[in-house]
């Protein structure tokens, strides 16, 4: 901890006063000392919290039938999974032999073509009962461990102006907006159309070709009724849209709760959290390090000299994991955000203060408004009243938040107060998602926080290093984080554009 070298200013004032009458002095004052002290205000410190509870993860078993291989269900005429049309008023669908996908590893001539001219327009392929067509075996809605990802080639030449209604009518739902969209039906037991799950794109005239991706978990996305699902190729407006190759995979969710193989993506954020924290001048005693590696080496970068982060950074800063393994519990967790407690790291927190809480696990969807952050070692979790009312208690400067889970959008949203920042590494209803180990293409950590940390350490606003970590498109994806997982802030401070918490 930094010593306070200046607890005042003290200002010596003296005085001596002479009385003198014609050139004889009748009296002499003594000289009079006042000491006046004004008290500086405290100086800001900084404050860090890291804590990372967990370090498994899903393995890739699939569910029973369900092999998580893709599947090609757009193709020419007499195709297995072959799309049907549905039409309003004068909006076509055909099999357009000669459009087709152009990008790389693409299958070539031939696309599923709406062409929408006057009147109230809009169209929709789909193949009804699609897990029949291709499974044979009904997909497990409610089972969070697996989510559907569906990708298509989309060209739309010319389409514009939006068309109302059409959708309710047949149970589709609310599209995002005019234009073209790939999306997922959801099924009853009657086979029949209850809701529906939309990609966030909104592809308007572009041409070339672009490739768009769904990511639906369907025990969050689908009604209580559903029991299965199908894709749906979506045109509202006019013009002329065209799908190629719509691929549908069903693959286990790496971030599940339940997950019970151990990897390097949790601990290695937490590393990096704190050598951000570390090269910016916290104080050791100052941040609260909790960790759990699963009693194993940890490796952030493939191609760098380090080979174990984790023994290399506790090396380099003797003492510096305040908690490990075991001991990281939402019990010690709660002790140390708890201010009424003495000797807590929050309890040493004063109103001048910088805070920084930093949490990294699993999350879990309860509601629309609402889910739990994990800790895994103790078996149980941390809802939004009680982090709140944690948070309340500490009466800082400032305050930032980063929640980096499954699910954080709908964990952060009832946190808010006038001195924080906070940010969430996917938006409600979302997966999070990470690299789990690290290969020469990538790091172990978030898609979304490791690039944000990175900007933070060099300097960056919190602003700019979100904005910039939500455009990292990740390795062998077609899209930006902003668009698979919707990173969300939340700024009632007005600082968001100009601080940097390790700074």
């Amino acid at each position: 901890m930094n010593k306070k070298a200046t607890v005042g200013i003290f200002i010596i004032i003296i005085g001596g006063v002479g009385v003198y009458y014609g050139s004889s002095m009748l009296r002499a004052e003594p000289p009079a000392w006042w000491i006046l002290t004004i008290p500086l205000p405290e100086p800001t410190e900084k404050w860090a919290l890291i804590v990372c509870s967990d370090t498994k993860f899903s393995s890739d078993e699939s569910p029973t039938g369900w092999a998580g291989d893709e599947y090609f269900v757009v193709g020419g005429p007499g195709q297995a999974g072959e799309f049907f049309f549905v039409e309003f008023g004068s909006c076509p669908g055909e099999w357009d032999p000669t459009h087709g996908c152009d990008l790389p590893a693409h299958s070539g001539p031939g696309s599923a073509n709406i062409s929408c001219g006057g009147g109230p327009n809009a169209g929709f392929w789909t193949t009804w009962d699609f897990e029949n067509l291709n499974r044979g075996t009904p997909f497990p809605i409610n089972d969070s461990n697996y989510y559907i990802n569906v990708t298509a080639c989309i060209n739309t030449t010319n389409c514009f102006g939006p068309v109302s209604g059409w959708e309710t009518s047949w149970d589709l739902g609310s599209v995002p907006g005019f234009g073209a969209y790939i999306g997922l039906v959801w099924l009853n037991s009657t086979n029949h159309s209850i809701g529906s799950t939309f990609s966030q794109n909104n592809f308007i005239g572009t041409n070339p070709w672009t490739t768009d991706t769904l990511l639906a978990l369907p025990s969050v996305d689908a009604p209580a009724a559903a029991v299965g699902f199908s894709p749906v190729l979506v045109q509202d407006g006019l013009g002329d849209s065209y799908f190629d190759d719509i691929k549908i995979s069903v693959k286990p969710n790496p971030n599940a709760s339940t997950g019970n193989i151990i990897y390097d993506g949790f601990p290695a954020q937490a590393i990096q959290a704190y050598n951000a924290c570390r090269n910016y001048g916290f104080d050791d005693d100052h941040i609260m390090m909790m960790i759990d590696t699963g009693d194993q080496g940890v490796n952030i970068h493939a191609t760098d000299s380090i080979l174990n982060d984790y023994s290399y950074h506790k090396n380099l800063y003797p003492g510096c994991y305040d908690y490990e393994e075991e001991n990281v519990t939402k019990a010690n967790f709660t002790r140390e955000m708890n201010v009424s407690i003495s000797g807590s790291w929050a309890s040493k927190i004063k109103s001048n203060d910088d805070v920084l809480i930093y949490m990294i696990d699993h999350g879990t969807f309860i509601n629309a408004a609402d889910a739990v952050f994990h800790f895994v070692r103790s078996g149980n979790t941390i809802n939004e009243a009680e982090m709140k009312a944690l948070l309340d208690n500490i009466k800082c400067k400032r305050l930032a938040l980063f929640v980096d889970c499954c699910f954080s959008g709908n964990f952060i949203d009832s946190l808010n107060a006038s001195n924080r920042i906070l940010v969430s590494a996917a938006g409600p209803n979302r997966l999070s998602w990470y690299w789990t180990m690290a290969k020469p293409q990538y790091w172990a950590g978030s898609w979304f926080f490791h690039p944000f940390w990175e900007d933070l350490n060099n300097g960056l606003t919190i602003q700019q290093a979100f904005t910039n970590a939500s455009n990292y498109v990740p390795w062998g994806q077609a899209n930006p984080v902003a668009i698979i997982q919707i990173p969300m802030v939340i700024d009632a401070s007005g600082l968001l554009s100009s601080w940097n918490p390790p700074l």
